[in-house]
This record gives structure tokens, C-alpha cells and sequence, in this order.
């Protein structure tokens, strides 16, 4: 059903049309514009969705997908031209304020040829054209209250955390002057309500709402990203992260990362380099987290992650100084990674002014389930091994972690001790039993599916039959070692039998 606008709404439109048929006369039609702003030509995938659009858009995208891209065409020009070009007010929203000013900065310079003015203050571009550009973080869910929209594209929604508040009581209602349209874009996030939204348009949806259209884009729809790469990362990313971050799915993490059959056991081999890894928590209370120290080493010839010993406590600053001190004296570990962050900063001054102990300090960049990832992919594959001693409340951790687990220090002492030990980081092939049948069987099934191949240096590895001599004669596996020259041939050694097939290379 179309509602008509009010009067006062049909009267600027007029005049807004009026003003844009002048201006076009000056600038240009929008494709002039565009050419003279040097905007990127759109993907194909990005134009299916423009002709496919609705009244309200959201699109699922894997990550490198193309979605700033597509926001700014749609704020500036859009499918019904209602976009800042053609006159329109338009908006922008992101998640934090930071997430803001990186969109902000962007269309600062590419649209500088055509503004009019701007406000540093107010985060507002005004254009020549007649139409401007609003920016707003939803850290405040009634940002841009009063304002009324043509369009709005709402970017990275499902990192909203009010998103349902802000949609609802605040945005939708800032479209209803123009019969204005939203894109909802993001990488998914879990089930929330960026999923919900989501599901309003989703084709399978029985009770879907005609005004709305969704789309679940993976980041190989984009032709500009090497494909080669997306194949690398399917193998080195734990799968729900994969799904997630480049298929675009709706997934849940809690408690799926490590799962029992992801667990091996047995007795550590002689002579591993040590690393240890520390998460500090200064407190004594019942509720508190525990500090949690885990020792890591990587057996040189297997390739296998060993955890040798895991142990937390709730314990006071000087207490912490003595649990880090009687672990190393145990251990006698390569470096001791400690995260720097607040008062742990303190701790790890008093241990360089107090001792010759080798502590490392790790500032974290990223959340902990990223930094997580690497080692999550080998206990996936089977890379990863423990002590028989090592203590229940370890396993426990490790078969909860996820977002909301309550308790997870000595997985994150695990990831800080294992980032030492220079496998952190690396990416890792898979590689079949049967090389000949599978290989060409996965090649078929990605063909199939339109999909890109492996790369091909790793296809090349994959097809080769290993001589005698450069595997185990028992596990056929490559050891941890194993490097490809630059003719992509492989060099190996026989090592013991038991370990996972697989070929490392620098990821």
C-alpha cells in the first residue's frame, strides 16, 4: 500500500525536485558526478542487490564483501534516487563513534568536489547538490531523534548492542516524511536482532513482509578478492568462524569452539623449547577471575601443541609475583607472555625490577576469540595435546569457551603461551589421505558450486605423491617443519607416527 505523503512533505519535494533539475543543468546528471568524483564501479553482486532492492534492505556480507562501497552509493545516489545527490537528507549510522569517523573521514575527501559544507562538529556534509549527509554513532540509540531521512543505511548493525531500541523507536520513524528507504548492512554476529531484521525478508521466511529483501552475500561475490586467499583462511580459521566471518551465516559460538573428540591425551616428549602464558586477575574474592598460568611447547617433530601444565588461582598481587616465579622455576620456560593491560602493567614492572625471569608483554589487539583461532583450528585437526595431569577444570574451560562462558583464563594463559612459540600465526593446510581421489573430488565439488580452487601451490602439494622416505611410514603425515621452496616442491622428514597430515606454511 502507498501512503500518501503530507502536504507539507509534497510541497519540499516539489521544490526539491525543481532544485535538482537546476543543479542538474550545472553538475550534471548523478552518473556525471559520479565519474567526476571518481566513485569505483560496482561488482556485480552489489548491482543484483541494488535491482533487487526494497523499501528496507539488510544484507548479511562476509567480511571484504564490498558493503562501504555499497553504503556510499546507496546514501549518495540509491536504486530509487533518493540518495544526497538527487538532493535528498541522508544518514549514516554505526555502531561506536570510531566506527563513525572512519565513514566520516571516507566521504569527507571523496565527496570534497562537491561540498558545499561541512560541520567537523556535527558530523554533517552539505552538498551543491541540495542534499547532505548525517553521521551518528548509536552508542546513543536516539541519535539524529527529530531528523527525517530519505534514506539511511545503518553499518556493521549486528555490533549494535540496542539495535532493536534504535530501529524501532528512533530510525523507522525518521523515514516516514519521504517514504525513505534503510539498508541494514553487516557481518553476522550470533542470533540477535540483526538476525531478526534479517529474517523479515529472508526468501525462506513463510510470513515474510513484502517491504523487505535480504540477502546472505559470502566475500567471494567479490571478484576484486583473491580468491586463493579465502581458500587458505577456510583452512586456517576455526569452521564457525569461517561461516560466519566469509559465508555470511548465522552461527552460534557458545560452547561449539573445542569439542571432547578435539582432545587427545598422552605424555609430552622430552626436550620441547617452553613457553609459558599468563592471564592475571589481582583479586582474592569468591567471584573474581582466577590468575591462570599454562605452559605450551611444540614438539619440533610432530608438529603437535603440547600443554604441559595448567594451573589458576585467586590470588593478591605479591601472591601472583610468587605463583609466576615458583611456575618458572618449575619449568624453566623460553619467554613468559603476560597481557599488559591496567594494573597487570604493574606486575609485570615489579618481575623486570625484581628478577631475570624472561616476561614478554602481549598488548592485546584484537577480542580473545580471535586471538583464540589459531590454536581452536589445531585442537579442530587434532594438533593439539595434553599432558594426562593436567587438571579437570582445564578440560572444563576449554569444551565452554565461547563469548559467554564464565570462566575461561587458563584458555586465554593457553593462547598468550602458545602465541611464543612462533607456530602462532602460521596457516594450516589440510591435506587427504588419498590425494589422487580427493583432491580432485574437492576440486570438482568447488567447481560445482562456483566456488574458487585451492591455490595452487597447494594443489600442487596436495596431487603430489611423497617419495619414499619423506613422510612417516605409519601416518603419511608431513612434520611441522616443512617449507615450500620456491620451485613449490615439498621438503619433509619421517618423524614419529600417530600426527595429523598436514603442511604449514608462513599464513
Amino acid at each position: 500500500m502507498v501512503i500518501p505523503l503530507s502536504i507539507r512533505a509534497a510541497a519540499e519535494l516539489e521544490i526539491r525536485r525543481r532544485r535538482t533539475e537546476e543543479l542538474k543543468r550545472i553538475n550534471g546528471d548523478s552518473e556525471t558526478i559520479r565519474e567526476r568524483l571518481g566513485m569505483p564501479q560496482l561488482h556485480p553482486a552489489q548491482i543484483r542487490m541494488l535491482a533487487e532492492s526494497r523499501r528496507y534492505n539488510v544484507a548479511s556480507c562476509g567480511r571484504r564483501f564490498g558493503k562501504t562501497f555499497l553504503s556510499a552509493d546507496v546514501l549518495l545516489d540509491g536504486p530509487r534516487k533518493k540518495g544526497a545527490l538527487h538532493g535528498y537528507p541522508v544518514a549514516l549510522y554505526a555502531p561506536t563513534y570510531q566506527t563513525m569517523l572512519e565513514s566520516w573521514r571516507n566521504l569527507v575527501y571523496l565527496l570534497k568536489p562537491i561540498t558545499s559544507q561541512k560541520s567537523e562538529q556535527n558530523k554533517r556534509i552539505d552538498l551543491n547538490t541540495g542534499g547532505c549527509i548525517e553521521f551518528w554513532s548509536l552508542d546513543n540509540p536516539d541519535a539524529g531523534r527529530g531528523r527525517k531521512y530519505a534514506t539511511v543505511v545503518i553499518d556493521e548493525a549486528a555490533m549494535i548492542k540496542r539495535l532493536e531500541e534504535s530501529w524501532s523507536q528512533n530510525i523507522q520513524p525518521l523515514l516516514l516524511d519521504y517514504q525513505g528507504e534503510a539498508w541494514i548492512v553487516s557481518t553476522p554476529k550470533g542470533d540477535n536482532f540483526f538476525k531478526t531484521l534479517f529474517d523479515y525478508g529472508h526468501a525462506a521466511n513463510p510470513a515474510r513482509d513484502d517491504q523487505w529483501q535480504s540477502w546472505q552475500i559470502p566475500t567471494w561475490e567479490n571478484p576484486h578478492i583473491n580468491r586463493e586467499d579465502i581458500e587458505r583462511m577456510r583452512s586456517s580459521m576455526p569452521r564457525l568462524a569461517f561461516m560466519q566471518e566469509i559465508e555470511a551465516q548465522f552461527v552460534t559460538f557458545a560452547g561449539t569452539f573445542i569439542k571432547a573428540e578435539h582432545l587427545h591425551s598422552g605424555q609430552p616428549p622430552e626436550g620441547m623449547t617452553l613457553y609459558q602464558g599468563v592471564d592475571l586477575a589481582i583479586s582474592m574474592k569468591e567471584n573474581a577471575d582466577y590468575t591462570a598460568i599454562v605452559t605450551v611447547g611444540v614438539d619440533k617433530n610432530t608438529g603437535r601443541v603440547w600443554i604441559v601444565d595448567a594451573e589458576r588461582r585467586r590470588v593478591g598481587f605479591r601472591d601472583a609475583l610468587d605463583f609466576i616465579q615458583s611456575k618458572a622455576e618449575r619449568w624453566r620456560p623460553e619467554s613468559i607472555a603476560i597481557e599488559v593491560v591496567q594494573y597487570q602493567a604493574a606486575v609485570v614492572e615489579e618481575l623486570l625490577r625484581s628478577t631475570d625471569l624472561p616476561v614478554r608483554q602481549v598488548r592485546p589487539d584484537k577480542d580473545k576469540l580471535t586471538r583464540a583461532q589459531g590454536l581452536i583450528t589445531r585442537y579442530e585437526n587434532g594438533l593439539v595435546w595434553h599432558a594426562e595431569t593436567l587438571p579437570q577444570e582445564f578440560i572444563n574451560e576449554l569444551l565452554s569457551f565461547g563469548p559467554d562462558c564464565e570462566h575461561d583464563d587458563m584458555v586465554d594463559a593457553a593462547v598468550y603461551g602458545y602465541m611464543m612459540t612462533g607456530d602462532y600465526g602460521k596457516t594450516l593446510f589440510i591435506l587427504p589421505k588419498n590425494p589422487e581421489t580427493e583432491v580432485m573430488q574437492k576440486r570438482q565439488e568447488m567447481v560445482e558450486k562456483g566456488m574458487p580452487g585451492l591455490p595452487d601451490g597447494v594443489m600442487g602439494i596436495l596431487e603430489k605423491q611423497p617419495t619414499e622416505g619423506e613422510v612417516c611410514g605409519n601416518c603419511t603425515a608431513f612434520n611441522s617443519e616443512t617449507k615450500l621452496c620456491e620451485e613449490r616442491h615439498v621438503k619433509v622428514r619421517a618423524h614419529d607416527p600417530g600426527c595429523s597430515l598436514f603442511v604449514e606454511a608462513e599464513g
